[in-house]
């Protein structure tokens, strides 16, 4: 499980998003790419695209506009 922290440029504040296994994300013409397990702490993510957080308990849609970093940590 990985801990994701996302800088909101639109509010200018970082929110971290607990318990996360898998990030997807569009990229363009419309792919979604999706990463999950150690992959998760090594791949580049590009910061102008929109996000899927998928965790056990709870899931989230970022908008591409509001993500200015993203940064991945490892809970274990």
């Amino acid at each position: 499980m990985y801990n994701v922290t996302i800088y909101d440029k639109s509010k200018k504040i970082f929110k971290t998003y607990k318990d996360i296994h898998t990030v997807k994300y569009l990229q363009y013409p419309e792919d979604w790419i999706s990463v999950t397990g150690e992959e998760i702490l090594t791949h580049n993510f590009p910061c102008l695209c929109s996000y899927q957080l998928i965790g056990n308990n709870k899931n989230y849609s970022i908008d591409k506009s509001i993500v200015g970093a993203i940064e991945i940590e490892s809970m274990t």
